[in-house]
């Protein structure tokens, strides 16, 4: 969709990181020279009302949360042809390819992960979000071994009404 080097919405793209059936994802410098994850929905969504909800959903459960295991949202562009969502880029790997790498964990990093896991989940639940699509490859580790759920693109938020699923 993008290329890299390509300016949107005033932000560098550097490189593609992941590309889905709802959502491409990519690697950007923000103007203030740091980086960024932009995602934004597949050529095949846009115009789509339930991605574009999709979007502002997951946007404003990561500007309602604070917590060391979620993403913060920088920016969200809500133009509807092509909406954006600008997290904090997390320089990590996911569980699944660490474990392939890596497996078994030892007894340590285990009890270290889960821990990490199910702080970050009593928090989301605490306020009222439910991630629904947590997985290997939806949980990253940075260098410290800190853990990151990402994705929460399909994400229940208490109260918030519930969306048809994209065709």
């Amino acid at each position: 969709m993008y290329k890299k080097d390509e300016f949107v919405y005033g932000y560098k793209i550097v490189e593609p990181i992941g590309s889905g059936a709802i959502c491409q994802t990519y690697r950007a410098i923000g103007p203030n020279g740091k980086f960024v994850t932009m995602k934004f929905p597949s050529v095949a969504m846009v115009g789509d009302a339930s991605t574009y909800e999709r979007f502002l959903r997951e946007s404003k459960i990561g500007k309602q949360l604070v917590h060391p295991a979620i993403p913060k949202t920088i920016a969200i562009f809500e133009n509807y042809e092509a909406p954006c969502l600008v997290l904090e880029y997390i320089e990590g790997r996911t569980l699944r390819s660490i474990l392939a790498d890596h497996a078994p964990f030892t007894l340590e990093e285990a009890s270290w992960t889960i821990r990490q896991l199910a702080s970050a989940l009593t928090y989301l639940h605490n306020h009222g979000v439910y991630h629904r699509d947590l997985k290997p490859e939806n949980v990253l580790l940075d260098s410290t071994g800190r853990v990151h759920i990402i994705d929460f693109g399909i994400a229940l938020l208490e109260g918030a009404g519930h969306l048809e699923k994209p065709v």
